[in-house]
């Protein structure tokens, strides 16, 4: 018994630091459980001992995640189960993140003192008066705030309590009284088209409405004499470049438009690439994404249309959950590979141990392939997973984690200087960085180190960049560059941005109206989901959903 001591223990000693929570009642019938099976033993200790093997430690658990702020979810397990097949190695790193060496001394040290005193006295008596106790302080004292909120209620007018179904008593119990009023004030306001709908209602008009939207079939004036260069970037969010410092990067500075407040909508790879390639048409949910794709719905088949010819190119195999087959399927085009991944250097050795290319001399490899064609020009989509977590530079005894901030800036001088390269060409292209999502690197509540099952802004707000590159264009100082849109947007506005581009005049090209470019960009609610777990933005509130949950409750900004 002295392993259900430790671990009632460590609830007991997390909740205490602030690290967890206390849930009373799921606590108290956990002891009880454990009681039962402590009789047991002394009548059949086989029986007791399976009894806690199969049943209990599954219960005990599942409980320490959810007091420690992790959703369990299908989406979780299922990543989880793809982390096995990996890198031994970063299996372990993952770990090592996730539990504080300190924290695992402590447990030792605990457990040896346990061992010694239990000698002496029945420890298992004491800990279990321990929690009965605080349990029941727990209960005490979230009986005094809900009989306290109870009489604020009623001094509430009838609209406050007919916000929505179900009133706000139990947020008011669970969130104190700072963070309710701040609940209601998001309640109160709404949205301009809203009303006084749910969040829920509001998310569920939303998506109604981007079913709809779909943009006019791309019609340029002229045969396109430029190159669509697409840079799809896995693991790179706002809160990245500012945890390493990195928002001043010449590759930001010197961009000439800058996609503020762009929402990837997703935390995972594989929903990332199926809305990029997508985004001609409004907004799909997650499960939507899994349906057939549409012609009229598909960035690249546009292009064709255009007059682009189509190419890809992935820095990795696109083996790990048949990612290659997810971009060709979307593409919706026949499209030529003309660099793969293993004919460049490598770059660094991804989290399943398969090579990846190095970003500058990936993207070189391809420019001096497109100065050998001519007739259409190109749509090119490039794929890269350099700062995917997991990933390890070559000959280097950093971690992943550690790595990161080396990738990350070797990653951006190599974006940069592919541009450099584009103009020292001749040619002329259009060029536009859209990260997949972030990368999640510093952890959040409620999520173990780098996993991304919680789409949370810190994971899902990322900078668009965009590059004109032609031997005749100049900035001209009337506009401040990056041209920025500060909107909240997606996918579809920057679909809407290369179908105006496409469609100017050639004349215009060189020396464009940068405020009617960007001006009515279409703008989006900020909703990402990863599977069945949402999160939304409200007048600057963030929300979130999980699977069965009926109510969308506050995220921590953490």
């Amino acid at each position: 018994m002295l392993l259900w001591n430790l671990y009632f223990l460590t609830v007991l000693g997390l909740s205490h630091i602030g690290k967890a929570s206390f849930e009373p009642l799921a606590n108290l019938a956990l002891l009880a459980l454990v009681f039962v099976f402590y009789v047991l033993h002394f009548v059949k200790p086989r029986l007791s001992t399976a009894l806690q093997i199969l049943t209990g430690t599954p219960l005990a658990v599942a409980l320490l995640l959810h007091q420690l702020g992790l959703i369990l979810s299908k989406e979780l397990l299922t990543q989880i189960q793809n982390l096995l097949g990996l890198n031994p190695h970063y299996l372990l790193e993952l770990l090592r993140r996730s539990v504080p060496a300190q924290y695992l001394w402590a447990a030792l040290a605990t457990y040896i003192v346990l061992r010694i005193v239990n000698r002496y006295i029945r420890v298992h008596a004491w800990v279990a008066t321990a929690v009965a106790l605080f349990a029941l302080h727990t209960l005490w004292a979230d009986h005094l705030v809900e009989k306290r909120n109870a009489k604020l209620a009623l001094m509430e007018n009838a609209n406050s309590k007919t916000l929505r179904a179900g009133g706000f008593e139990t947020e008011r119990i669970v969130l104190g009284e700072t963070r309710f009023e701040q609940l209601k004030i998001t309640f109160n306001q709404g949205t301009n088209t809203a009303g006084k709908q749910s969040v829920q209602g509001m998310v569920t008009t939303y998506f109604e409405k981007q079913r709809k939207l779909a943009l006019d079939t791309f019609t340029p004036l002229a045969q396109p004499d430029f190159d669509i260069v697409l840079i799809h970037v896995c693991s790179l969010a706002w809160a990245d470049l500012k945890g390493m410092r990195q928002t001043q990067h010449p590759l930001l500075r010197d961009a000439d438009l800058l996609f503020s407040e762009f929402n990837t909508a997703t935390s995972y790879s594989g929903p990332a690439v199926v809305r990029l390639l997508r985004s001609t048409c409004g907004q799909p949910t997650h499960t939507d994404l899994y349906t057939p794709p549409r012609a009229e719905c598909a960035l690249f088949n546009q292009l064709e249309r255009a007059g682009f010819r189509v190419e890809f190119g992935l820095n990795h195999d696109g083996k790990f959950d048949g990612f290659k087959q997810q971009v060709q399927t979307n593409l919706m085009v026949p499209a030529q590979e003309p660099v793969t991944f293993d004919s460049v250097s490598l770059g660094a050795i991804a989290f399943d141990q398969s090579p990846i290319a190095r970003d500058l001399d990936f993207l070189k490899a391809w420019l001096k392939h497109r100065n050998t064609e001519s007739g259409k020009p190109v749509a090119y989509y490039y794929n890269t997973i350099t700062l995917h977590d997991g990933n390890l530079l070559p000959n280097s005894s950093l971690n992943s984690l550690e790595a990161y901030p080396v990738r990350l800036e070797r990653f951006l001088d190599d974006l940069q200087g592919f541009v450099q390269a584009y103009r020292k060409s001749g040619r002329k292209a259009l060029v536009l960085m859209v990260p997949e999502h972030g990368a999640g690197m510093t952890g959040e509540y409620g999520q173990l180190t780098g996993l991304r099952e919680i789409p949370t802004p810190a994971i899902t707000k990322a900078p668009v960049l965009g590059y004109w590159i032609s031997p005749n264009f100049e900035r001209k100082d009337v506009y401040k560059f990056p041209v920025t849109i500060e909107k909240p947007v997606s996918y579809l506005a920057v679909s809407e941005f290369i179908a105006r581009w496409i469609e100017l005049p050639p004349s215009q090209r060189d020396d464009p109206t940068w405020p009617l470019l960007v001006s009515d960009l279409p703008t989006s609610l900020y909703v990402a989901e990863q599977g069945r777990i949402a999160v939304t933005e409200i007048n600057g509130n963030y929300l979130l959903k999980t699977p069965g949950a009926r109510q969308w409750v506050p995220l921590d900004k953490q």
